[in-house]
């Protein structure tokens, strides 16, 4: 969900860690649709997670760069206009070892139509490690 709670967005990941479990390099795309806004985005983010404890819990936080594709009703009738831009986000929440997590994701686009702050849950499937 985005802060504004009339566009939704859905996404995937992959995850793909740099040498350890700290350090993932997370390619990713997004979609949000609602309030006459279809919103793509694509991008690739460098996340460090610390594990808290011993509860299977780790902060996570991470940032990269993103394109972003909005689609929405340009007000003259059914037309529609379209905007890319590019930017730069970041991440910040929690990942659980068996793979829910919940994060506060944003970035700075040049666009106003784009909405730059949302939250997610969601899980994550990793294959298993010998």
């Amino acid at each position: 969900m985005t802060i504004n709670p009339e566009q939704v967005y859905v996404g995937t990941h992959v995850e793909l860690p740099l040498g350890s479990d700290q350090l993932v390099l997370r390619p990713a795309i997004d979609g949000g649709f609602g309030s006459g806004l279809r919103v793509a985005a694509i991008g690739a983010e460098l996340q460090y997670r610390l594990e808290l404890g011993n509860s299977g819990w780790r902060l996570s936080q991470g940032f990269g760069p993103g394109v972003y594709v909005a689609r929405f009703a340009s007000g003259f009738g059914d037309e529609q206009a379209t905007d890319v831009s590019g930017a730069w986000t970041y991440a910040f929440g929690l990942v659980q070892e068996g793979g829910f997590f919940i994060e506060l994701k944003g970035g700075g686009s040049r666009s106003f139509a784009i909405p730059v702050l949302r939250i997610g849950a969601g899980f994550t499937i990793r294959p298993e490690r010998p």
